[in-house]
């Protein structure tokens, strides 16, 4: 039986797995991301509910453990990232923002912007 296939559906088959594993690879790095804010998310909601326990927190102290805490998720904040706001009645605010930037093959970067906003009341 004489073979006529001229490799014309192997390369479009080589084409969608090639844009699939691009689309999968830009995911992951994006994923990545998205983990370490959902993380940095929960650590700001244990730091808010333990400080906003205690009389009178010092905010540079609250900004030193927000620092520390950020790094096991891999963001690296600048007392600059953090506001933090002692309101009457009880009620600490923190914001916190930072760029994460996801490399790409290439020398492209993209920078994603995250905000966290927490606000807790003391009963």
């Amino acid at each position: 039986m004489p073979h006529t296939c001229r490799g014309g559906s192997t390369l479009g088959c080589l084409v969608i797995f090639l844009l699939i594993g691009a689309g999968m690879y830009v995911g992951y790095k994006f994923a990545l991301a998205q983990w370490d804010y959902e993380g940095m998310k929960e650590e700001l909601t244990e730091i808010a509910r333990y400080w906003v326990m205690q009389d009178h927190p010092d905010p540079e102290v609250i900004k030193q453990e927000i620092i520390r805490k950020a790094e096991r998720h891999n963001v690296y904040l600048e007392k600059e990232d953090i506001e933090i706001q002692q309101m009457q009645g009880g009620m600490l605010i923190i914001d916190v923002s930072w760029v994460t930037p996801i490399v790409f093959p290439g020398g492209y970067v993209y920078e994603r912007f995250f905000s966290i906003h927490k606000q807790i009341k003391r009963y």
